[in-house]
């Protein structure tokens, strides 16, 4: 199956009414740098200006989602030049993103990333990957673990001196039995939508009417599972 040539606009059009619906805002959606073929095109809020780190490390806007938990959107465009008409291009569905911050809107300057959702656009010619599409990524633990860290050592260091004391010789017994080890999982991709069992795909293509299915279900599960359990 090919790629579907889309009408851009429409398509962040669509977007921007289902995300602003589940965030009960009025939001926008522009572009990274304002430029007319720009590929990417991300979530902003006017008067929020809170940001926290993607899984490449830059910082991205982030706008209140779910009690302490904090929304990320992006989208990404492919333009190719029109074979009969060079100066004209054919814009393309590249890729969906919704990741997860959390943090406190009072004292949590940064937002820390929890788990994204994706959908990367691999046409049937493209075989540099398996992966399924769509899918989830989780962070390390070290990260919630260096979060926690960094907040009890803050909150340690307003303690005054006598309420310190019993602390300090507490964790002066303190002996640790093991080094602690992880492994990054940040990069696996865990499958949204495979139909293994049914011997279907795991891998499916990005079009403007699945985003739009796509983007409605998945906000709605991760609010509903967030309210429930989180």
């Amino acid at each position: 199956m090919q790629l579907e040539v889309v009408d851009k606009e429409k398509v962040i059009e669509s977007c921007r009414k289902i995300l602003e619906t589940n965030i009960h805002a009025p939001i926008r959606i522009v572009s990274d740098s304002g430029q007319p073929y720009e590929p990417r095109y991300s979530l902003n809020l006017e008067g929020y200006n809170f940001v926290g780190a993607n899984d490449k490390g830059r910082l991205v806007k982030v706008v209140p989602f779910c009690q302490d938990y904090w929304l990320h959107f992006s989208l990404e465009f492919e333009f190719q030049p029109q074979s009969r008409s060079p100066k004209k291009y054919d814009c393309y569905l590249k890729g969906v993103a919704l990741a997860i911050f959390y943090g406190s809107e009072a004292t949590d300057e940064e937002k820390l990333l929890m788990f994204r959702a994706e959908w990367d656009n691999k046409g049937d010619g493209d075989t540099r990957t398996d992966n399924p599409q769509p899918h989830w990524h989780f962070q390390n633990a070290d990260s919630y673990v260096k979060a926690v860290h960094v907040a009890d050592f803050n909150a340690f260091m307003e303690l005054k001196e006598e309420e310190s004391t019993g602390f300090l010789e507490e964790l002066g017994e303190i002996r640790p039995q093991s080094t602690p080890k992880s492994a990054n999982i940040s990069g696996f991709h865990f499958a949204m939508s495979a139909g293994w069992v049914f011997e279907q795909p795991h891998k499916h293509i990005l079009t403007e009417k699945s985003l739009k299915v796509w983007l409605e279900k998945t906000l709605k599960h991760i609010k509903q599972q967030l309210e429930h359990y989180c």
